[in-house]
């Protein structure tokens, strides 16, 4: 956390002093990113924390405090090791505003559907005024907040106005996302030496390739930019077992398709031609320093596996003319695709499992026919 000192001006034109305490969260689930490095961290869930800070800012002369988290509007409950927290994150008492992310969402938006204790035309969240500006600077989060005097002589907000304004728009011909305001030459001129130096790192060759990979139509069917993290991580956990108890079970690999349109647009693909293969080509394959698991899983858990990813289909009614496959919120690496077994889906089936991965209806299974090796 922070505490920001400044001085602000009143309608009238007089200064007062304003003591703003900031806090900072990120998703418990984060703290694989540490792995490999240097760096150690103790976690606790958002709410939690956020409940032991708050006291502890204003006792240090806060008279508002913000809240900056890395974590979406999703679940309403506080339950251990919540990624998207916002929702039970705004009922915490003392928090004056909070900006949220990580969950690629726009708020306040009317058009959505939100959970309970979410208005969406106030832009608050249990009263608590909440913006979430989009994604890779898609929009601009505002939050003004109308101030009063408190009894112990410091300030409390009393009333906010939020809003999210877009500063990129689609192209009319390919759909991609273009800038709507200018660049700022200061921020291009701070960003311009590491730029030069990262994208000269990125284009250094680390292999090379004979066929094009693309992962184009990923949540259709196999694609080659999928079948290389699946290979890859099949590989790597069949050394890490090999001699052990765990040598002669079949290996599967999950994975899912990060760069494949859905929410982000129709031009966020992977697509590497032929010919050498770069540091920004394997970024660009896998994107997020992820944590590789090796999980001993039963027949059922497998399927059951299977069924989260499946429920990231809309339910097809058959003879019914064109369908939307996906709805439009679910976010495109729901859908796994697990090699070394076979399996087919029923889209005419209802799904298993909600959008975020919550039980909606435990007697529904659209996985049919799973196999390994030919064996159920």
């Amino acid at each position: 956390f922070a505490l920001l000192d400044r001085e602000v001006i009143d309608d009238e034109g007089a200064r007062h002093k304003l003591r703003i305490g900031v806090m900072g969260f990120l998703p418990p689930g984060s703290i694989t990113g540490l792995l490999g490095t240097p760096f150690s961290a103790d976690i606790r869930d958002i709410v939690e924390t956020a409940r032991s800070i708050v006291p502890h800012l204003r006792a240090l002369g806060a008279d508002l405090v913000v809240a900056l988290a890395h974590s979406g509007i999703g679940s309403t409950g506080d339950v251990p090791e919540l990624e998207n927290a916002v929702v039970p994150l705004a009922e915490v008492e003392g928090i004056d505003a909070i900006i949220g992310g990580h969950a690629h969402q726009v708020f306040p938006d009317p058009s959505r559907t939100w959970p309970a204790g979410v208005d969406a035309e106030a832009g608050t969240i249990h009263g608590t005024p909440v913006v979430v500006p989009g994604f890779w600077g898609s929009h601009l989060g505002m939050i003004d907040l109308q101030l009063r005097r408190a009894g112990n002589g410091g300030w409390m907000a009393c009333a906010s106005d939020v809003e999210v304004r877009p500063v990129m728009r689609d192209c009319s011909k390919t759909g991609a996302k273009k800038p709507a305001v200018p660049a700022d030459p200061k921020i291009l001129r701070l960003v311009q030496r590491v730029h030069h130096k990262m994208a000269a790192q990125s284009r250094r060759p680390v292999g090379a390739t004979r066929r094009r990979i693309t992962s184009h139509f990923a949540a259709v069917g196999p694609v080659a930019a999928l079948d290389i993290v699946h290979r890859a991580q099949a590989w790597a956990v069949a050394r890490l077992v090999a001699g052990t108890d765990l040598a002669d079970l079949p290996i599967l690999s999950s994975t899912a398709p990060f760069k494949a349109g859905g929410l982000a647009g129709p031009g966020y693909y992977t697509d590497i031609a032929p010919g050498p293969v770069t540091e920004a080509d394997l970024a660009d394959l896998y994107p997020f320093p992820n944590t590789l698991c090796g999980l001993l899983l039963s027949g059922s858990e497998l399927v059951d596996w299977l069924e989260r990813a499946a429920s990231t289909f809309e339910t097809i009614r058959p003879n019914d003319g064109d369908q939307p496959l996906f709805s439009s919120g679910t976010p495109i690496y729901g859908f796994e695709s697990v090699a070394g077994c076979d399996y087919r889906i029923d889209l005419t089936a209802a799904p298993r499992y909600g959008p975020t991965g919550d039980m909606r209806d435990p007697s529904a299974h659209r996985v049919r026919s799973v196999s390994i090796d030919g064996q159920p």
